[in-house]
């Protein structure tokens, strides 16, 4: 009895068979038996995910600290946060630093004066939606366009943009871009909503109450942060055109120049290094001289941030999460729309 191998197989002798023409035929078959047929059920995912952001439903979720006490030594935050579709609509709350004003609870909430009237209706863009809504209406068009492509090769080389687009997508979703934590952020959310408040509600003369929000997966991520506003020279001063701080420069130097020791640093910034003592202390004090001692120095190298043009130290803060029911549908849904790509992907590049 004699049996004839499948056509393409490699258990023949290796005159029988062509390793690059055999791939090629595979690729063929993947594209066209495999990949094409869930084509259409890729771009219903996409669309579906479309939609998720583009749904008008309003979303009111909870905003607290978890402390309901009244002591003026124990944080609180009470409030809501309300998104509908790519937006933040509004978010009012209530918000108690003991640090902040002497532990006074403020309120965070619009009032009815025709600026306040005029903020309520303007929406805050989250910009890490309306980025993923870009990114969707290129994948569908990418997917729609693979539909009709024949040749392989360009048709593994969009396929492979359409993965990478997705994947990311998804890690800007869960890992919220620099520009949009602090420091960088510089308070936009409180400054959009607030602004005609902004300057009784957010700072003192010694702090700043910040507010950071982000998506990170299904959740929106809220830092509220107290401030001190650092007043020693030279740490306070910020370049007006560079917008680096003191700190700034000094931490690059010492990224760049390891080999540096930090009185030597200090000394190629014009920045006059004391001894330690009770005279030079009361001196540095009292006249806010611009000299310093190593131990100072260190201190405000470590803690000092830029935000917002000035120079700070971070006090206080308190994280809270938000559970939003569409943006758990649509971190779903993007996972299973990612996975699926990736998937098809990897058996075309074996």
């Amino acid at each position: 009895m004699t049996t004839e191998l499948y056509p393409y197989d490699q258990f023949g002798e290796e005159t029988a068979f062509n390793t690059q023409e055999d791939k090629q035929h595979e690729t063929t078959w993947l594209i066209k038996d495999i990949i094409k047929p869930e084509l259409p059920a890729l771009i219903d995912k996409v669309e579906e995910c479309l939609s998720i952001l583009d749904n008008n439903q309003i979303s009111r979720m909870p905003i607290t600290s978890g402390a309901t006490t009244d002591a003026t030594n124990t944080t609180q935050i009470q409030g809501i946060i309300t998104r509908q579709g790519l937006y933040i609509l509004d978010i009012q709350f209530t918000l108690r630093f003991a640090q902040y004003r002497k532990g006074k609870l403020m309120q965070f909430t619009i009032g009815e004066s025709t600026t306040s009237q005029t903020h309520r209706t303007e929406r805050f863009a989250i910009p890490q939606l309306h980025a993923a809504h870009e990114k969707l209406l290129e994948i569908l068009q990418l997917l729609e366009n693979l539909e009709l492509v024949d040749d392989d090769t360009l048709f593994v080389e969009m396929f492979g943009k359409a993965l990478v687009a997705t994947s990311q997508m998804n890690n800007m979703l869960h890992s919220p871009p620099n520009e949009l934590n602090f420091p960088l952020d510089n308070n936009c959310l409180l400054k959009h909503f607030f602004g005609d408040k902004y300057d009784y509600l957010c700072e003192s003369i010694h702090h700043i109450v910040s507010l950071e929000a982000v998506i990170c997966g299904d959740e929106i991520i809220l830092d509220f942060r107290n401030l001190d506003k650092v007043i020693k020279r030279p740490w306070c001063n910020v370049d007006k055109q560079s917008g680096k701080s003191v700190v700034d420069t000094i931490r690059e130097l010492q990224k760049k120049e390891r080999n540096m020791s930090l009185q030597d640093i200090l000394h190629e910034n014009n920045i006059e290094v004391e001894e330690q003592n009770l005279l030079n202390s009361f001196m540095q004090n009292t006249f806010n001289k611009e000299s310093t001692t190593l131990q100072q120095a260190q201190f405000f190298i470590s803690r000092c941030v830029t935000f917002d043009g000035i120079v700070v130290t971070e006090q206080e803060k308190v994280s809270t999460r938000c559970s939003d029911g569409l943006l758990v549908s649509l971190a779903r849904k993007l996972d299973e729309v990612e996975k699926s790509i990736g998937n098809h992907f990897a058996n075309l590049s074996v």
